[in-house]
């Protein structure tokens, strides 16, 4: 009776160990979940504070790229503004070499127009003692002369006749730089337009003792057609 009592309690005690064996494994279940738990909350804040510092980059990115797009936005705006600036300067620079365009104009407008006035005067201020000159010319023609001193009396003619001309030539200049230029075409002898023309220079050659000739081919016609004061001109001036 003893023996199975001393067995119970020892099967009670062995039960017990085993209780508390199992009350001890639990309790260290419950802490190994426990540290498990607490690393998982460890490992879900590293997440949370990783997730805020890639927030907080990418905000600084974003700010960084507002801060670029507003320095672009602010060089596009003062690139404007010098081109601005150019197109004005260059818009200047035209309107003032039109204007230096149109006063040089207006200037050689003035001073062609002064010239033409003072060509006008001119020929008209000297075609009154020419016409003087050939007056007595044609009055002393008609006196009791010697041949030579008719024939001299020729040349004034000749020569006051072809100086008028060249003042006419002179008001005709300034018809053409007035863009009024004239051809005035008539019949005309070839021969008394080199004649008149010659004895311009008859008077100069015989003060130097030097003969002064002529001569036209046989085979120009006597009457031509054309304008003999342009033609005068060029032979003169050849």
């Amino acid at each position: 009776m003893k023996a199975n009592e001393e067995l119970a309690f020892q099967n009670v005690e062995k039960a017990k160990r085993a209780a508390e064996l199992v009350i001890a494994n639990i309790e260290l279940a419950f802490q190994n979940a426990e540290k498990e738990k607490r690393a998982a909350e460890l490992v879900i804040a590293k997440e949370e504070k990783a997730k805020r510092a890639a927030e907080l980059v990418i905000a600084s990115e974003e700010k960084e790229k507002r801060a670029a797009e507003l320095v672009i936005a602010s060089e596009e705006k003062e690139k404007r503004a010098a081109e601005l600036v150019i197109a004005n300067e260059e818009k200047e620079k035209r309107a003032a070499e039109l204007i230096t365009v149109k006063v040089a104009a207006k200037a050689a407008e003035l001073a062609n127009a002064a010239k033409s006035n003072f060509l006008t005067m001119m020929s008209h201020e000297l075609r009154t003692p020419m016409n003087g000159v050939l007056g007595a010319a044609q009055i002393l023609k008609h006196e009791d002369l010697n041949q030579s001193q008719n024939d001299w009396c020729d040349i004034i003619i000749v020569s006051g006749n072809a100086l008028v001309q060249i003042l006419t030539d002179i008001l005709d200049l300034s018809k053409i730089e007035a863009g009024k230029e004239s051809v005035n075409i008539r019949p005309f002898s070839l021969r008394k337009v080199i004649e008149i023309n010659a004895a311009l220079f008859l008077g100069a050659a015989m003060a130097k003792n030097i003969t002064l000739t002529w001569e036209a081919d046989s085979m120009i016609r006597e009457n031509l057609i054309g304008d003999p004061d342009l033609l005068s001109k060029v032979d003169l001036f050849v």
